[in-house]
């Protein structure tokens, strides 16, 4: 009777774990069904709204960087060659790393411009899945509901709401590619960090998984350079600790390197075969002043109490973990957790320091405060294990009946999460369709300058109807006859992305972001386009004072001034009044031309002789300081316009 008794026992919990399971696998693939509804809802509330607009505006008028466009479009039919000029098609090497992109380029590649969309979507999916092994990592029970209430909760416009009452750590936002592409590598990264200073704590070494380490770090890096530099960092420095304590170097580690380099051999390969000249026009400067070094803290000094918190967490758990107290799931793992917290938010303070120190080199350093909001918004989550483990301990030690107190808390926790679930989903659903909604709203371009020419961060004003226009513009193309690949001339920098990224054609003039085209010969096509519209010389120094002009058709961030850097050796090249913002600038925040590179400038323009370069088309934008017609002398007649935009093109064409 007994025996039977026991087999009933055990098969009746067989039966409890299976049921379990599976009650577990269904909330996981409902919830990852929710992620990618989530995913699409920019395009669905664009398809409700703007049903007639083409899917090229949809797509267009998406959050993010427009540099990306063109090269999500266009890199892989080129071959990693120059995709923006028609003279140079196919040729040299894009040295842009291309990880944050490269998930748009494939399903394009497969999909067309649907697959811009699917991509979209598959992200969200994934985002939310990476997140599920983060919470499935630490937690045993309900690791797919509060996986989805972090997703939900968590996404920046979610975020912003709810901080006019509590504190909301932001996970993630839409804009491509930061971060809503680059922060996916780097909780990859982060999760298979913390998975291998576990190993390392239970010396349990399993080399499959320094590999997957050395793979979403070479992802990591391939995707937002900041980032990798943080991540590598603090993998370093546990790598040290370990073969300090092991007095050798372990093959794990080994294995992880080799890893970390195939997978980034052609980053590597990029750099190397790639233009040089690119690296300065992205933001890469040398410093000139060692004082200036001390001004590279961009990270909040928050992060030093952070680290410390991290470090005295992970020693508590640490503590749990060695003597066998508590009835909390997984110390071991939380003890790797806020270690390896802890030792990003050290190197967060001090890595760019030493990296600026040795190699007296500075990239848009502001990026690294993206990282560190991302790892600050990871601790702030991990928080909430360590109270809710606080409480139970708590409890059990307070109480004469602890499983009755374990069965209490897990039936309040269940009510808790029940209503922090519908709380996500409401909160999530209101906030990002209020996003989308307004954002569909706009009649505007997709991205403005808000200030005039001349006031830094300026040069392209809102236009009113643009979008409107810019939809007729676009059905006009599409109507008109068009010979394949033709050369847009235009100073309406989005109007360029567009026309390369889904008209498959070329610009001329260089894109300074994705071009591999020379200093000199950006200038020489931007000197004859101009002189084709007889801009005089004093209209052109002008425009040197935009940042939107500089920036998009001249030199990038060539001529960035900081307080580490300036293009010109000497302070005296810049008037008083940009002398103290420069002071003021820690990091690239201003764009200002020296004087006598002015000079040099402004002489080369007025000796330039027109170069025959092709172009098919022109399209000049009116009510902008950049509208102008061209000269007569070169045969360009208007084929159509409305309120916004004026196209020509060779009159031998239309006639």
């Amino acid at each position: 009777m007994t025996n039977n008794s026991s087999d009933h026992n055990k098969m009746r919990d067989t039966q409890s774990h299976i049921k379990a399971d599976s009650d577990r696998a269904y909330s996981f693939f409902a919830f990852f069904t929710l992620s990618l509804i989530v995913g699409a809802g920019y395009w669905i509330t664009s398809f409700i709204m703007r049903p007639d607009d083409p899917l090229s505006t949809i797509i267009y008028y998406r959050y993010g960087d427009m540099d990306y466009f063109s090269s999500i479009f266009r890199v892989l039919d080129a071959g990693y060659g120059d995709f923006t000029i028609f003279e140079h098609q196919g040729k040299g090497v894009f040295t842009f790393p291309f990880m944050a992109q490269f998930p748009y380029q494939v399903m394009n590649f497969l999909f067309g411009k649907v697959g811009f969309v699917i991509a979209d979507i598959l992200l969200s999916g994934i985002r939310f899945y990476i997140i599920f092994l983060i919470v499935s990592f630490f937690t045993s029970k309900h690791s797919a509901i509060w996986a989805f209430i972090i997703f939900l909760l968590c996404s920046s416009q979610t975020a912003s709401f709810m901080s006019q009452w509590v504190d909301i750590p932001d996970l993630w936002n839409f804009r491509i590619a930061r971060n809503y592409v680059n922060s996916v590598y780097l909780f990859f990264s982060f999760y298979m960090l913390v998975k291998v200073v576990n190993q390392i704590d239970r010396d349990k070494i399993t080399w499959s998984e320094f590999a997957l380490l050395g793979l979403s770090l070479s992802l990591m890096l391939q995707a937002s350079i900041h980032d990798a530099m943080i991540l590598c960092s603090g993998a370093f420095i546990i790598f040290t600790f370990h073969t300090y304590q092991k007095l050798k170097i372990d093959m794990s580690w080994i294995v992880l390197g080799l890893v970390f380099l195939l997978c980034s051999s052609f980053f590597i390969f990029q750099q190397i075969a790639g233009s040089k000249e690119m690296h300065s026009l992205w933001g890469i400067y040398p410093h000139i002043r060692v004082e200036g070094i001390i001004v590279l803290a961009n990270v909040p000094r928050s992060a030093i109490g952070y680290g410390f918190i991290s470090f005295v967490i992970a020693t508590f758990y640490r503590y749990l973990y060695v003597n066998n107290i508590g009835k909390i799931a997984h110390p071991d793992r939380k003890h790797s957790l806020f270690f390896t917290l802890g030792i990003l938010f050290i190197v967060l303070l001090f890595f760019p320091h030493i990296f600026s120190a040795i190699s007296r080199l500075g990239v848009q350093d502001h990026h690294f405060v993206y990282t560190y909001r991302i790892i600050e918004a990871i601790f702030q989550v991990s928080l909430i294990l360590f109270f809710t483990d606080i409480v139970i301990i708590f409890l059990a030690k307070f109480s004469k009946k602890e499983n009755n107190i374990q069965q209490k808390y897990d039936k309040a926790g269940a009510w808790l999460i029940t209503v922090l679930l519908l709380t996500s989903i409401a909160l999530t659903t209101y906030t990002h369709a209020k996003m989308h909604i307004e954002r569909n709203n706009t009649t505007v371009q997709a991205r403005v300058w808000h200030k005039d020419i001349g006031k830094h961060g300026g040069g392209w004003k809102k236009i009113q109807n643009y979008r409107e226009d810019f939809n007729d513009l676009v059905r006009w193309l599409n109507k008109r006859e068009s010979v394949q690949q033709e050369v847009l001339g235009s100073l309406d920098f989005q109007l360029g992305q567009w026309w390369v990224a889904f008209r498959d054609g070329y610009v001329y003039l260089p894109d300074t972001f994705a071009s591999i085209s020379k200093q000199s010969e950006i200038e020489s096509r931007l000197f004859s386009f101009l002189k084709m519209h007889n801009i005089s010389t004093s209209t052109f120094e002008k425009l040197l004072t935009s940042d939107y002009f500089i920036k998009r058709f001249h030199s990038l961030f060539k001529y960035q001034a900081n307080a580490l850097y300036t293009y010109a050796s000497t302070l005296n090249e810049y008037p008083p009044e940009v002398l103290d913002r420069i002071y003021r600038s820690p990091f690239i925040s201003m764009l200002h031309i020296p004087i006598s590179e002015k000079k040099r400038i402004l002489d080369a323009y007025k000796k330039h002789q027109v170069e025959s370069f092709r172009l098919d088309i022109i399209v000049s934008v009116k009510e902008t300081p950049y509208y102008f017609q061209p000269s007569p002398e070169y045969n360009y007649c208007r084929s159509y316009q409305n309120r916004t935009f004026d196209i020509f093109e060779p009159c031998s064409k239309l006639n």
